[in-house]
């Protein structure tokens, strides 16, 4: 439950909102400011869970503004007082400003933008010394809050919900009437940690507004002993070649097949690293999509969406306990982690891919003469030609442009002349 009682939210939305509430904290900065500096986004509180989970957004100091910084003025000690969109002397319609009110038990965040009378966002962070054991934002027509538990100096458990104020959804106004009760998205997350202290795994166990709960999902893992992500990148590229060999080799296809496509998994859409889904195809399903009239590209025939909806195309499951755990790991340590890249997922996934096309297929099933293995990303946001180009066998390209399902210019000498390393 929200650790806000709805008079407490009601209250403070009605105090913030005052025009004269405005005014003594604008005063209040101007009178205690002592610096400015750039950060990314907001700096907000710190929580600890937001290393491995997206709670509120948070930023990091930068020493260089640019459109994007937002600038904050401190107090002497260095507390903030408020956080701007937008230059200092700025004052038109486009500045939103979060201030930050002190209690004696927290802080209270307000966000306020020039277009919008009163605050279109509140949070509060309870407190206890440098240590946060809740937070709470909430608007005009949902709610987010967070609960921490503390064994020390251990985060030991997490709850966060979330609730939407379907009244307020519907009348078009803000109501703040939050159910305080169960009908509300929860996720817990459990730490635990190792001999040594230290962060061993981060667990998240979910349920929705309807009380369905899903399946509990590893947030975090740390490391075995003796791995490092080089020899975990080498290990899973190796189990991704010995499993997506054995699931195709096994597939049951009426017809040759003619393309095998990986998807790739881990990107930002996805919740987790998961192993990649593998859709087996024939030509006839492909020519079905290049038949004059069709309107299809280069592009579309080489699509998951578009040939996994012929009846031809077999999706090929797989993946061990361990691969499972593994690719969690990758997931944790690329797009999951603060960095957020792709590149070496990326590249993995083509090094697996151009392993598999060197594999003599005909021994294993029946093929076209010009089968090949590719990894896609089924929203088609990654530029297939970079891949194809690293993939597959040059002999294979050129037979592949001149049946005209490859454009001529993935054969030009030195186009995304990156390599699967």
């Amino acid at each position: 439950m929200l650790p806000l009682t709805k008079e407490q939210i009601s209250d403070a939305f009605e105090y913030y909102s005052k025009p004269q509430t405005y005014q003594k904290m604008k005063a209040d900065v101007d009178g205690r400011a002592t610096e400015w500096r750039d950060a990314s986004s907001i700096m907000l509180p710190s929580i600890p869970i937001e290393e491995w989970v997206p709670v509120f957004e948070t930023g990091r100091w930068v020493k260089k503004a640019d459109k994007y910084t937002w600038l904050h003025a401190l107090d002497s000690s260095g507390r903030v007082l408020i956080a701007r969109s937008e230059p200092l002397n700025y004052k038109g319609k486009d500045l939103t400003e979060y201030f930050f009110d002190y209690t004696g038990d927290g802080v209270w965040v307000i966000a306020v933008n020039a277009k919008k009378a009163g605050p279109f966002y509140l949070y509060h962070y309870k407190m206890e010394g440098e240590r946060c054991v809740s937070a709470v934002r909430f608007g005009e027509f949902d709610a987010r809050a967070l609960e921490l538990e503390w064994n020390g100096d251990h985060l030991t458990r997490a709850q966060q919900s979330n609730w939407i104020d379907k009244g307020g959804e519907k009348s078009g106004k803000p109501t703040f009437s939050y159910s305080i009760n169960d009908n509300a998205m929860h996720s817990v997350y459990e730490m635990t940690y190792g001999k040594d202290g230290d962060l061993d795994r981060v667990v998240e166990q979910a349920r929705d507004s309807e009380g369905k709960e899903y399946d509990a999902i590893t947030k975090f893992q740390r490391l075995p002993k003796g791995m490092n992500k080089n020899k975990l990148f080498e290990a899973v590229e190796q189990q991704l070649v010995d499993q997506i060999t054995e699931a195709i080799g096994s597939a049951k296809l009426k017809e040759p097949a003619c393309v095998a496509l990986v998807q790739f998994t881990g990107l930002d859409t996805d919740e987790t690293g998961y192993p990649p889904p593998v859709y087996l195809t024939t030509a006839q399903a492909r020519a079905r999509l290049s038949d004059a009239g069709s309107g299809a590209d280069h592009d579309d025939l080489w699509a998951i969406a578009e040939l996994g909806e012929q009846p031809e195309t077999v999706e090929l499951s797989f993946g061990t306990e361990e691969l499972k755990q593994s690719l969690m790991l990758i997931f944790q340590l690329t797009n999951g982690g603060s960095s957020r890249s792709y590149s070496s997922v990326r590249k993995l996934f083509q090094r697996v891919c151009a392993r598999l096309n060197e594999v003599d297929w005909t021994k294993k099933l029946k093929v076209t003469d010009d089968f090949v293995i590719i990894p896609r990303d089924i929203s088609r946001e990654l530029d297939m030609l970079k891949d194809v180009k690293v993939c597959v066998p040059k002999e294979k390209l050129k037979l592949l442009v001149e049946r005209g399902l490859l454009p001529t210019k993935v054969l030009k000498r030195g186009l995304f002349s990156q390599w699967r390393k």
